[in-house]
C-alpha cells in the first residue's frame, strides 16, 4: 500500500503548509549563512597557521627526497669506484687496483658493505702479491669492524 500525501483541504491548512515551507527555507538560508561565517572565522583565525604547516611539511618532504637522492648518488659513485678497482685487478694492475681500494676504504662516507667488499678485495690483492701477513691483518680488520 503506497502512502499518498494528504493535501490540505481547508484554506487555513494551505496557508499553514505554505508558512511552514517558507520558514523551512528561511531556516536553511540562516543555517547556511551561519556555516559560512564559521568557515570564514576559522580561516581568519587558523588559515595562516594551516598554510605555514603545509609549506613546512612540503619543505621537509622535499628535503628528505633531496637527502635520499644525495645518499643514493654517493652510493652509486662508491660502487662505480669499487667496480673500477675490480676491473683493474682483473686486468692485472694490482697496484692501481690496490690504490683505488685504499682510497675507498679511507672514504668516511662509505657504508659498511662497500668498505667490507673493498677490504676483502684488498686482502685478496695482498695475497696475490705474497703479503700473507698483511692479508690476514686486513681480514681481521673486516671481522672486527662492527659497521659491516
Amino acid at each position: 500500500m503506497a502512502l499518498i500525501p494528504r493535501k490540505p483541504t481547508s484554506e487555513s491548512d494551505k496557508k499553514a503548509t505554505q508558512q511552514a515551507a517558507t520558514e523551512d527555507v528561511l531556516l536553511r538560508e540562516v543555517d547556511e549563512a551561519v556555516r559560512q561565517d564559521q568557515y570564514a572565522n576559522f580561516a581568519k583565525t587558523y588559515g595562516k597557521l594551516m598554510i605555514a604547516i603545509v609549506v613546512i611539511g612540503l619543505g621537509a618532504f622535499a628535503g628528505y627526497l633531496y637527502w635520499q637522492n644525495k645518499q643514493q648518488l654517493a652510493l652509486e659513485q662508491r660502487s662505480e669506484t669499487l667496480v673500477s678497482a675490480l676491473d683493474q685487478i682483473e686486468a692485472g694492475n694490482l697496484t692501481t687496483g690496490d690504490t683505488t681500494l685504499t682510497g675507498l676504504i679511507a672514504d668516511s662516507g662509505s657504508d659498511g658493505g662497500v668498505r667490507a667488499a673493498a677490504r676483502m678485495l684488498k686482502a685478496g690483492v695482498a695475497m696475490e702479491q705474497g703479503k700473507d701477513k698483511e692479508a690476514a691483518d686486513i681480514y681481521a680488520a673486516v671481522i672486527a669492524d662492527k659497521d659491516t
